[in-house]
């Protein structure tokens, strides 16, 4: 029970069920909200699906890495397909696979070894903006997708002119946005035409363009980044690791790495313009100290508006807003029984805006971090406990 208080858990049944699954899956962050809002922190809403709110459940899920683990929102595939090899990725490893990977790709999020990829950060973030339009209305998402993918390449792979590479982080992209949790995915069925069939096939070509591109990088040691670990290091058995392992973690380490980034710098930049004052208070603070581009990086890293800017961002707009885990085995949750298979949804996204937590919760208010600091528990930004994201 990890010391957390009992709390009772209230149980949808029947069509309730249903439509509240059904809802769900068509917006997330809304049916989170009006869960937590209408039948409190903890809900079965059906026996396969547990949702949370708070970071008392959130600690006791998070911090029993062992009984609840790592999963995907991906769709299932058959276990035989390219698809099927992709969706066994490193965030969905668990015990020995987890704590063997882990071990690897630690010294690599080491914050040393994160320091040295800032200038080329920089650099790449500047050169981006500037083909930015400006004086006219711009669409955020396809920019900083496209920003965020190659600082990928210069802190995951440290290489930016890899055209094999750019195929492959294309090819990624198509298939996250057809594996997604979607109802286009609720009849599993490849038949002609389907969304399921073209997310099959998808699964192929990005199979084949992953290993392609981990081709290119057979001569790159495996001290040199995390993409060369995994290629070259043995997996949890001490046997090479498999192409479809290659593929997988590659997929996963690369994708998770620009996705989460899109997220961040999106809302960041629509927070910018909604609020010009906060931006320029924050430019007037860069200006003091004499930074410009072409300096050293870290120098922004201490500021403490910019600071504060970057928790509020990333609390109202957490780039993993739902936190999933799946039961090991029966077990119990805050004195509640819940099932082996279960999957059990931890909101980021309600737990970041608890009024107990954060006075005037919708509010952006930067200032609210003046002095102020949240456990990872309440802040579930970069989610918490032993399986914390390494992006933090």
């Amino acid at each position: 029970m990890s010391g957390v208080s009992l709390t009772h858990m209230y149980k949808m049944t029947g069509i309730h069920s249903t439509l509240t699954t059904v809802r769900y899956v068509k917006d997330q962050l809304a049916s989170s909200m009006r869960i937590y809002q209408k039948y409190g922190p903890l809900v079965s809403i059906n026996p396969k699906i547990i949702h949370c709110v708070g970071p008392e459940l959130a600690k006791e899920v998070m911090l029993n890495y062992k009984m609840f683990l790592g999963g995907v929102i991906m769709i299932k595939g058959p276990e035989d397909s390219a698809y099927g090899h992709l969706r066994k990725v490193y965030f969905a490893a668990n015990h020995d696979e987890y704590d063997h990977y882990q071990k690897q790709f630690r010294p690599y999020f080491k914050k040393p070894v994160v320091n040295s990829t800032l200038n080329d950060i920089a650099r790449v973030c500047a050169e981006e903006i500037a083909k930015w339009p400006k004086g006219q209305k711009i669409d955020f998402f396809p920019l900083v997708t496209d920003l965020a993918t190659r600082v990928a390449f210069v802190s995951f792979v440290k290489e930016e002119h890899n055209p094999i590479a750019q195929h492959a982080a294309n090819e990624v992209q198509k298939l996250v946005k057809l594996g997604g949790l979607s109802w286009r995915n609720a009849s599993p069925k490849p038949y002609p035409g389907s969304h399921y069939k073209k997310m099959l096939a998808q699964g192929e070509k990005t199979e084949q363009a992953l290993l392609a591109w981990a081709d290119t990088r057979k001569s790159v040691c495996p001290e040199h980044d995390i993409m060369a670990s995994i290629i070259h290091r043995d997996d949890e058995h001490g046997c090479p690791a498999s192409n479809g392992r290659i593929a997988a973690y590659t997929l996963n380490l690369f994708g998770a790495s620009y996705e989460t980034t899109v997220s961040a710098v999106s809302w960041a930049c629509v927070l910018l313009a909604q609020y010009p004052k906060m931006a320029q208070r924050i430019r007037d603070d860069i200006e003091k100290i004499g930074w410009s581009e072409g300096d050293d990086p870290q120098r922004l890293i201490d500021l403490p508006l910019l600071d504060w800017f970057s928790h509020e961002a990333l609390r109202l707009f957490p780039p993993g807003p739902m936190q999933r885990r799946k039961a090991w085995k029966d077990t119990e949750l805050a004195g509640n029984p819940i099932r082996g298979g279960a999957t059990v949804l931890v909101s980021a996204w309600q737990t970041n805006r608890l009024e107990e937590l954060y006075p005037e919760p919708s509010k952006f208010d930067p200032g609210r971090w003046d002095g102020n600091s949240h456990t990872p528990y309440e802040w579930l930004s970069f989610s918490a406990g032993p399986r914390r994201c390494t992006g933090i």
